[in-house]
């Protein structure tokens, strides 16, 4: 039998809004949700709590070193091979690769944030409502401490990445694993 335990908003949320506070984002979207899971919220209550911070918190989760820098080495191969081109159009390959690299970025944390938080919202708040451990964990509820991971890691960017992300995962790990239990 499944006992269902409510996600940890007290250890999860609160880092989900230092992160938001340390990057321009809206806390109160993190405040938000630890006050729906004070109540007893309906599946539509639970999804416009949701929706907005899931954006949130996966806009500031996106890759967006990674991205760029794979975006930024694509638009350099391509600028080699069209250099009159982008020389008349850009000035140099720097600066088209530094257009192109930003643009593709940003368009793609946007898309995938929003996406994600549509679908992941109206499938959390029907785990939430219904109190269903196994729907809640086919919500990849670990993609969560990955966005939290990712946006530690950027917005610490004067600390090593990696080591930002590897020390947010471990910590946000052990507030998070034990969620629900089989009994």
């Amino acid at each position: 039998m499944t006992r269902w335990h409510r996600w940890s908003a007290q250890s999860l949320m609160p880092f989900g809004r230092d992160i938001a506070e340390l990057t321009g984002g809206n806390i109160h979207l993190y405040q938000r949700v630890i006050e729906c899971h004070a109540t007893s919220a309906t599946e539509e209550e639970w999804i416009d709590c949701l929706q907005p911070m899931f954006s949130d918190l996966f806009e500031r989760g996106y890759p967006v070193r990674r991205s760029f820098e794979a975006a930024y080495s694509s638009a350099m191969a391509y600028a080699e091979q069209n250099s009159l081109m982008i020389t008349e159009h850009f000035g140099t390959s720097e600066a088209y690769a530094t257009y192109y690299a930003t643009l593709n970025s940003s368009t793609n944390q946007i898309a995938a944030s929003q996406a994600n938080a549509k679908i992941r919202a109206r499938w959390t708040a029907k785990a939430y409502t219904r109190k269903d451990s196994v729907l809640f964990a086919q919500t990849y509820p670990q993609a969560i401490i990955y966005a939290l991971a990712e946006g530690y890691a950027n917005a610490h960017t004067n600390l090593d990445a990696s080591k930002a992300r590897d020390d947010a995962r471990r910590r946000l790990s052990k507030n998070f694993l034990p969620i629900f239990s089989i009994e």
